[in-house]
């Protein structure tokens, strides 16, 4: 089997239609689109049963979190299929009708890259607005890398036989897991990024992306990755200690908080009054406040859905909380 395409689903009823028919209409023939309802308590299962066709394969389980998912299942699918590539999909997300192939065809021309991502867009799932947009050719080398993810991983394709090498994804890494695995697969071959934007990523309020509560941790694994910057033996210490205390622990919330106010600005920027609400609760705890007013007032905000035509007047108003803001 030439890809096996991998797709995981947790409460994303409501988005299922439009992912799974977005990889229908790209996947090629011999490929399996493989979708797992990870113990989803909405109507996932149900939604995701709906698609009959030759290439789907549907799989329910016990919630076991991403990352598991992606660690003890992925070599089993690659086993049982013999799938030559494998890539992942994220959950809500759409892709190009041209993705898929356009890969294939790349990294059967380009035998010495082990992973390959896209351009991508990324949009917002409450306003639907295009938040960013990443495009143009990357190869990835480890001093980029060690900046940042170099694509979202909702667009990477892998040689199956290097991600097997290099040991797939650590399931000690609940965030970021994506980051930390380019680094052992550089050490096999090349990765690179194709030019087009081939992906349209949605940010979901209760995603690792902007979930306040979920992007604390994420801001503590990505702490973890990016001690390699000292030195790897520094990196792999790190993750010693991993085993014996709770990420928490090993980078409490106070060091973050200077990462806190910046996120709380720039989601009361974009509008996202609910999520900076969140941030606020969040940073009176690192700092032991017991503040409530911008809270209350952002939550007052997003409530009434104001348009973005007067969201200049809520900024005014914001002026009021230049203290707490520190802008």
């Amino acid at each position: 089997m030439k890809l096996g395409i991998f797709c995981f689903f947790y409460n994303r009823e409501s988005e299922v239609n439009n992912c799974v028919q977005s990889l229908l209409d790209a996947a090629p023939v011999n490929c399996k689109i493989i979708l797992v309802d990870d113990g989803s308590s909405d109507g996932t299962r149900s939604r995701l049963k709906q698609f009959i066709d030759s290439r789907v394969v549907i799989l329910t389980q016990k919630n076991k979190g991403f990352t598991k998912s992606l660690s003890e299942l992925i070599p089993n699918m690659i086993r049982k299929y013999s799938f030559e590539y494998i890539s992942i999909h994220g959950s809500g997300d759409l892709c190009n009708e041209k993705k898929f192939l356009k890969q294939l065809d790349y990294l059967e021309d380009n035998r010495e890259v082990v992973a390959l991502g896209t351009g991508h867009e990324t949009i917002s799932g409450y306003s639907r607005k295009t938040i960013r947009l990443d495009k143009g050719y990357l190869q990835v080398e480890k001093e980029s890398l060690l900046g940042g993810v170099p694509f979202t991983h909702g667009t990477v394709m892998y040689r199956s036989d290097s991600f097997l090498k290099a040991g797939g994804y650590d399931d000690r890494f609940l965030f970021c897991q994506d980051w930390e695995l380019y680094f052992r697969l550089l050490e096999i071959g090349q990765i690179r990024r194709l030019p087009d934007v081939l992906y349209s990523k949605f940010i979901f309020e209760d995603g690792a992306s902007f979930k306040p509560r979920k992007k604390v941790m994420q801001l503590k694994y990505r702490a973890l990755i990016k001690s390699r910057e000292l030195s790897d033996e520094d990196f792999y210490n790190n993750l010693d200690r991993l085993e014996k205390k709770d990420i928490k622990i090993l980078y409490p919330d106070k060091i973050f908080l200077g990462k806190f106010k910046r996120l709380r600005k720039d989601l009361i920027l974009k509008g996202e009054f609910n999520l900076a609400a969140e941030w606020c609760e969040i940073i009176n705890e690192t700092t032991g406040r017991k503040g409530k007013a911008l809270k209350k007032y952002l939550l007052f905000i997003h409530s009434i859905r104001l348009p973005g035509l007067v969201l200049p007047a809520v900024y005014k108003r914001l002026r009021l909380f230049k203290r707490r803001l520190k802008l």
